[in-house]
């Protein structure tokens, strides 16, 4: 059985789903094929926002997760890559891409149109307390997400979010860097900046109001 797993480099597990072949997975080839997975879903995204409500619970959760999965596995195996492998090439691949997937991510999140679809679905009483459970958190998660932000509200929060994802990779990156040997004074000042920063900008950016929700 050990022969027959090693035979092929990338293991099926369904028919969408395969093992990353890590050996093969460089940053060239993230940089190659997530211009394409982030096109492929936004366009996906979009037909679903075109469905009409109210929706079953079958014709959107598994379709939206069906739509995004290929891009945020690979942006997760990139993050993957940037624990177990940090170097030069792959932080250039994530400070590219980084805000285009952010920007994409907040773009769902705050969709009207999936919000409703959601909210419609929802509505169904026969649906078994696993998919209400999934339907709830996913109007939990736009109403989070600020899907209810217009103008400069939204303009600002997606701001924070941008800033917010930023830091935490400068962060990640810092603290590699001052924990690899032979870092000057100066590393560590810099990596000690960046840390009170996060803290700062969690401290002060959010606060959870009367409303129960985290507010700006």
């Amino acid at each position: 059985r050990r022969s027959s797993f090693r035979r092929s480099a990338t293991v099926r597990r369904s028919d969408n789903m395969k093992f990353t072949d890590w050996k093969a997975f460089t940053p060239e080839k993230a940089a190659a094929e997530l211009p394409r997975l982030l096109d492929s879903a936004r366009k996906a995204v979009e037909e679903i926002e075109k469905l009409e409500a109210p929706v079953s619970y079958e014709a959107l959760v598994p379709a939206l997760n069906e739509a995004t999965r290929p891009l945020y596995r690979m942006w997760g195996d990139v993050h993957h890559m940037l624990s177990v492998m940090n170097s030069e090439a792959w932080r250039s691949l994530q400070d590219e891409f980084q805000a285009r997937i952010v920007e994409f991510s907040l773009s769902v999140g705050q969709s009207a149109a999936l919000y409703r679809l959601a909210k419609s679905a929802l509505a169904d009483e026969s649906l078994d307390s696993v998919r209400r459970r999934i339907l709830e958190r996913m109007v939990q998660s736009a109403e989070l997400s600020g899907v209810g932000l217009e103008g400069g509200a939204k303009a600002r929060f997606n701001e924070i979010a941008a800033r917010l994802a930023k830091l935490g990779s400068d962060f990640h990156n810092a603290v590699i860097d001052a924990t690899t040997p032979e870092i000057s004074d100066a590393q560590i000042y810099v990596t000690n900046i960046i840390i009170l920063s996060v803290y700062t900008l969690h401290q002060t950016t959010t606060r959870v109001c009367n409303c129960g929700k985290v507010c700006l």
